[in-house]
């Protein structure tokens, strides 16, 4: 909120003019500091109740909405110099709280010649009410009461923000990719086939809409993510994504790295020809002399990996997606909590998980491929391609001395680097991140 907003707001203000997400106080120096972190948590809680961007708890406007001035916190020299105070204020609501969340921004100005104090307040986290001192609080009417356990039920039944679906501030056509653009386009004939000429026939905003992309033309998280230009990266919600390819000598020293941003629709191909991926001959069959040729790594199979690292990456986390390129493997990781909790869990019969991150990406990466995915969850289609094919010194638990490598690290999803037919190359053992909470993404 700039201070332009609060002053308009202020000008606006009347005595009805309260809310559970609006509090006006007059004020003073013995305002306690318990009674602010009791107010930003009830302030908090109802501005997630109410899907608000933020709350607003305001020192120096009475109940009747006229503006007295405040001395909270008042320091020599104002306006000139702010309150020092204020700003460490920002520390010791974080150490009371839980999830250390904490004002968003405090704001100091001199309003007609009164000084007024406006404490910005966010949402509380989805899923996890906010909390002062152990205790979480509400509003009722102009009360402060702690938190209900309606209300407490309401906001921990709710599934995580899915960020790719947020509105891209400030972003615009002109911040796509044209070859990015043109990509989609394809993929979406491709898939339609004879009906290609529904296609030919829509502008660039209306094909992202039915591609699922943007939302009524509104330029979305994902559609930066997938199509956007590499310096428009800045106007996505959060730290600018990357996938980092790297290469290690057999001793594990880093012999290349590159780093790839968006457009991901794009430079995930970049990626996937950074990874060495040789032709091999093989006898699989005794009864003839004719070899067949394979690939050392099935391509669909590392697709659908950097897929899913992609569709289920932790974008808020802001770290990167990594894909280790080893002398026997290559493993690929992502950020976030493993959804279903272990892998045993995943492969149960019928499994689905309660939610997915990311729903409106991976529905955007799904909608505009134009192939029939392989029936099944990604993990029960590798662990059962793998059950079924793979030879017994690679299967989970066994032990093998390729390379001097012992058994695959837990927690990274590998593929190794063996000359096994396409259908044979998948190793997947016991992630700890959220990559392939879904099912297969192009």
């Amino acid at each position: 909120m700039t201070e332009n907003e609060l002053i308009s707001l202020l000008d606006s203000i009347n005595e009805r003019f309260e809310t559970e997400i609006l509090e006006l106080k007059e004020a003073d120096n013995g305002f306690k500091v318990r009674d602010l972190g009791i107010y930003f948590s009830a302030l908090s809680n109802e501005a997630n109740l109410r899907d608000a961007p933020r709350a607003l708890l305001i020192f120096g406007v009475n109940d009747k909405g006229v503006v007295v001035g405040t001395s909270f916190y008042r320091e020599p020299g104002f306006p000139e110099r702010r309150s020092k105070g204020l700003q460490r204020l920002k520390k010791q609501l974080a150490e009371n709280t839980n999830n250390r969340i904490t004002f968003r921004e405090i704001h100091e100005l001199d309003h007609h010649g009164k000084r007024i104090v406006a404490f910005e307040i966010p949402p509380a986290t989805r899923g996890i009410p906010t909390q002062w001192a152990g205790a979480a609080w509400a509003r009722e009417g102009e009360s402060l009461v702690p938190l209900p356990l309606s209300k407490i039920d309401e906001i921990r039944a709710q599934p995580p923000r899915d960020w790719a679906k947020l509105p891209a501030e400030g972003a615009g056509m002109e911040d796509l990719d044209p070859d990015a653009l043109y990509a989609v386009r394809e993929s979406m004939r491709n898939k339609y086939g004879e009906r290609s000429g529904l296609i030919d026939s829509l502008d660039d905003g209306e094909l992202l809409d039915k591609a699922g992309i943007t939302i009524r033309g509104r330029i979305t998280n994902a559609a930066l993510l997938l199509l956007g230009r590499e310096e428009a990266s800045v106007l996505m919600d959060g730290p600018v994504p990357r996938i980092t390819w790297t290469l290690y000598e057999s001793d594990g020293r880093v012999r290349a790295y590159e780093h790839f941003g968006p457009p991901f629709a794009l430079s995930i191909d970049g990626v996937l020809a950074k990874i060495r991926n040789e032709r091999y001959r093989i006898m699989d069959d005794p009864s003839s002399l004719k070899p067949t040729e394979v690939m050392e790594y099935d391509p669909w199979t590392l697709r659908e990996l950097l897929g899913n690292a992609l569709a289920h990456q932790d974008y808020a986390s802001g770290r990167r997606i990594n894909v280790g390129e080893y002398a026997d493997r290559i493993c690929v990781s992502n950020s976030g909590s493993f959804i279903p909790g272990s892998l045993e869990q995943a492969l149960e019969p019928g499994y689905k998980p309660s939610y997915y991150r990311n729903p409106f990406l991976c529905d955007a990466m799904q909608r505009r491929t134009p192939r029939s995915e392989r029936p099944g969850n990604t993990y029960h289609v590798r662990a059962r391609t793998f059950q079924e094919n793979a030879p017994p010194q690679l299967r989970p638990g066994k032990r093998h001395e390729r390379g001097g490598h012992g058994t695959q690290p837990r927690g990274l999803p590998c593929i190794h680097r063996h000359p096994l037919p396409a259908t044979r190359a998948a190793h997947h053992n016991a992630p700890r991140t959220g990559l392939c909470a879904k099912g297969s993404i192009p």
